[in-house]
Order: C-alpha cells, then structure tokens, then sequence
C-alpha cells in the first residue's frame, strides 16, 4: 500500500475550506454556495412512483422539493411555505388539479405563481380548461426528466445545467405553454 493511497494520511492535501463558502458537487449540477437558498418545488401527484422519480430527479438538479399526495394537502403547504413552482398533476382522485390551480389563481398570496400541471389526457378540451385556469404550462405524460428540465428552466426564467446542449424539438413536443404565461 502506498501512502497516497488512503484518505486522511499525512500525504494527503486536503485544505480546509471556509465555512461560508463551501463547493459542492453533485452529478449534474454545481452549488457554488452553500448558504444560498435553493428554489423550492411542490410536486402534487397520487402515484408514489413518479412523485419519487421526479423529486429525486429535481433535487439532483439543485432544488429543494416538496410533495403533495393530493390537492388538499397541497393547498395546506401553499400557506405554510413558499414555492417557486407548483407541479400538479390534472387527475387525480380527491380533487382535480385544474381546481386546485383555480384555488391557486384566487388565492392573492399565490396568484403569480407558476403552475405546471401535466396530464395523461392530451386532448384539446383539457389544455382550454388548463388556460382557463390560468395554468402557465402543460405536459402531457409520459414525459422524459431532461423535457422536464427545460420546461422548468423556461418557467423559472433559468437556464438549467446542461440543458442548452441537449434542447431539441422532440424534448418539449409534449409542452405547451399556456397564454398570457409564455
């Protein structure tokens, strides 16, 4: 064994850095520091499945990420805490996420708030009941994580890490944007 090899020997030269300014790296993102906040994101979807995928996969990509099994509960930590975007999903059993977004809009306190709602449905009738809702993007699913990356970025007004190299026309075939919100 060479000295070098193991962690924490005299040979190694590791340099202790500031507690205010400390690097982290995770795949696919760089924190540069470690105080600031992260955009948080509440995430509203009955399936446990994708509300595990997806919450993984945001927090990976550098955000604080909130769930909501239903409408109702997501309501709740609306007034409890402060997002960024809400990501509904349009059915769900207890309570229509194009309801929920409703109750949203006309909350004052919440009213700008981004919205995304995604779907399973991906007829003409539900992206006019997601405009009239005042929802500010639609995505149908199944949609790929890096489609939902760019989605993101473009609501959030921030261009994601490694997004801009992979953006392609198949990435967001699934998106629309809604009016008055693009």
């Amino acid at each position: 064994m060479t000295p070098t090899s193991q962690v924490g020997t005299p040979h190694s030269r590791r340099l202790p850095r500031p507690a205010s300014f400390q690097i982290k790296y995770q795949p696919g993102i760089w924190w540069t520091a470690s105080h600031l906040p992260r955009p948080r994101i509440l995430v509203v979807d009955d399936e446990p499945h994708l509300l595990r995928i997806v919450s993984i996969y945001l927090t990976m990509k550098g955000f604080d990420v909130s769930t909501a099994p239903d409408g109702r509960t997501a309501l709740t930590r609306l007034q409890i805490q402060d997002f960024a975007l809400v990501m509904l999903d349009v059915t769900m059993p207890s309570s229509d996420g194009v309801d929920v977004c409703r109750h949203i809009r006309d909350d004052p306190r919440t009213q700008s708030l981004p919205i995304l709602l995604f779907t399973s449905l991906s007829s003409e009738a539900d992206a006019e009941r997601a405009r009239v809702a005042r929802a500010t993007h639609l995505i149908t699913k199944p949609f790929s994580l890096s489609g939902l990356d760019s989605v993101i970025g473009q609501i959030l007004g921030r261009e994601l890490v490694g997004t801009s190299q992979r953006r392609g026309a198949t990435e967001t075939d699934a998106s629309e944007p809604l009016a008055g919100h693009a």
